[in-house]
Protein backbone atom coordinates (compact mmCIF):
# COMPACT_ATOMS: atom_id res chain seq x y z
CA UNK A 1 0.00 0.00 0.00
CA UNK A 2 2.99 2.34 0.07
CA UNK A 3 2.16 3.66 -3.39
CA UNK A 4 -1.05 5.09 -1.93
CA UNK A 5 1.15 7.34 0.16
CA UNK A 6 3.13 8.75 -2.74
CA UNK A 7 5.36 5.90 -3.86
CA UNK A 8 5.58 4.68 -7.42
CA UNK A 9 4.06 1.57 -8.94
CA UNK A 10 4.66 -0.29 -12.18
CA UNK A 11 2.06 0.73 -14.79
CA UNK A 12 1.14 -2.89 -15.57
CA UNK A 13 0.48 -3.61 -11.90
CA UNK A 14 -1.45 -0.35 -11.60
CA UNK A 15 -3.70 -1.43 -14.48
CA UNK A 16 -4.37 -4.76 -12.76
CA UNK A 17 -5.18 -3.04 -9.46
CA UNK A 18 -7.47 -0.58 -11.25
CA UNK A 19 -9.43 -3.44 -12.82
CA UNK A 20 -9.77 -5.17 -9.45
CA UNK A 21 -10.93 -1.92 -7.85
CA UNK A 22 -13.53 -1.37 -10.57
CA UNK A 23 -14.81 -4.93 -10.11
CA UNK A 24 -15.15 -4.38 -6.37
CA UNK A 25 -16.90 -1.05 -6.92
CA UNK A 26 -19.32 -2.71 -9.34
CA UNK A 27 -20.21 -5.28 -6.68
CA UNK A 28 -20.77 -2.51 -4.15
CA UNK A 29 -22.97 -0.71 -6.73
CA UNK A 30 -25.15 -3.82 -6.97
CA UNK A 31 -25.47 -4.01 -3.20
CA UNK A 32 -26.42 -0.34 -2.86
CA UNK A 33 -28.98 -0.69 -5.68
CA UNK A 34 -30.53 -3.72 -3.93
CA UNK A 35 -30.69 -1.62 -0.77
CA UNK A 36 -32.58 1.06 -2.74
CA UNK A 37 -29.94 3.57 -1.68
CA UNK A 38 -30.70 7.02 -2.96
CA UNK A 39 -28.26 9.47 -4.47
CA UNK A 40 -25.08 8.75 -6.37
CA UNK A 41 -24.59 4.98 -6.12
CA UNK A 42 -21.02 5.04 -7.45
CA UNK A 43 -20.11 7.70 -4.91
CA UNK A 44 -21.52 5.48 -2.15
CA UNK A 45 -19.38 2.63 -3.48
CA UNK A 46 -16.25 4.79 -3.55
CA UNK A 47 -16.95 5.93 0.00
CA UNK A 48 -17.36 2.37 1.26
CA UNK A 49 -14.22 1.23 -0.59
CA UNK A 50 -12.20 4.10 0.91
CA UNK A 51 -13.52 3.34 4.39
CA UNK A 52 -12.71 -0.37 4.14
CA UNK A 53 -9.26 0.39 2.75
CA UNK A 54 -8.68 2.72 5.68
CA UNK A 55 -9.76 0.07 8.16
CA UNK A 56 -7.33 -2.44 6.66
CA UNK A 57 -4.51 0.13 6.73
CA UNK A 58 -5.19 1.32 10.27
CA UNK A 59 -2.28 0.61 12.58
CA UNK A 60 -0.69 -1.70 10.00
CA UNK A 61 2.73 -2.69 11.34
CA UNK A 62 2.33 -0.36 14.32
CA UNK A 63 5.52 -0.74 16.39
CA UNK A 64 3.70 -0.43 19.72
CA UNK A 65 0.72 -2.71 18.95
CA UNK A 66 0.63 -6.48 18.73
CA UNK A 67 -1.43 -8.36 16.16
CA UNK A 68 -4.37 -8.84 18.53
CA UNK A 69 -4.47 -5.13 19.44
CA UNK A 70 -4.43 -4.15 15.75
CA UNK A 71 -7.26 -6.59 15.01
CA UNK A 72 -9.33 -5.33 17.93
CA UNK A 73 -8.90 -1.71 16.80
CA UNK A 74 -9.84 -2.55 13.22
CA UNK A 75 -12.94 -4.39 14.43
CA UNK A 76 -13.91 -1.41 16.59
CA UNK A 77 -13.65 0.91 13.59
CA UNK A 78 -15.60 -1.52 11.39
CA UNK A 79 -18.40 -1.73 13.97
CA UNK A 80 -18.54 2.06 14.10
CA UNK A 81 -18.73 2.27 10.29
CA UNK A 82 -21.53 -0.28 10.31
CA UNK A 83 -23.43 1.74 12.91
CA UNK A 84 -23.01 4.94 10.89
CA UNK A 85 -24.23 3.26 7.69
CA UNK A 86 -27.26 1.74 9.43
CA UNK A 87 -28.27 5.16 10.74
CA UNK A 88 -27.70 7.04 7.48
Amino acid sequence: MNFFLGGSIDSELFDKLTKIERDILSHFDIIFKKMNAGGDIRNHSHTLFAALTGIVATFRNHPEKNTQQVLMHRQKIARNLSKILRNA
